[in-house]
């Protein structure tokens, strides 16, 4: 349980690193290529990462599962899409790359 607490703050951490870049920094990560506003996709995982904290210490597994079906689909997505529109941005991998690993911690646990 501590590693998928420690994860959802790291992917917490790394999407509102994002958001705050894609406000106010453009050249971190500037992916324009998506078909909405950047900051969007900043906000959905944080509020992702944010509910990996509560999910945790839920025993209700339709909600996990559910939580879980909604992880892979955005990460499936923006990762397709950014090797598809040949963009890299290391922090955006970072947060794919937690959000598996966080998933695959949640699943183990229930």
């Amino acid at each position: 349980m501590r590693f998928a607490i420690i994860l959802s703050a790291f992917g917490l951490a790394d999407s509102l690193f994002l958001l705050h870049s894609n406000l106010f920094c453009s050249d971190v990560c500037s992916l324009q290529v998506l078909p909405f506003p950047t900051w969007i996709a900043c906000i959905s995982a944080a509020t992702w990462f944010s509910f990996g904290f509560v999910i945790t210490f839920l025993e209700v597994p339709k909600l996990v599962r559910a939580w879980m079906v909604i992880g892979v689909s955005g990460i499936a997505f923006f990762f397709t899409y950014s090797i598809y529109s040949a963009y890299f941005c290391p922090y955006c991998y970072a947060a794919h790359l937690t959000g598996a690993l966080l998933i695959f911690a949640v699943a183990r646990q229930s």
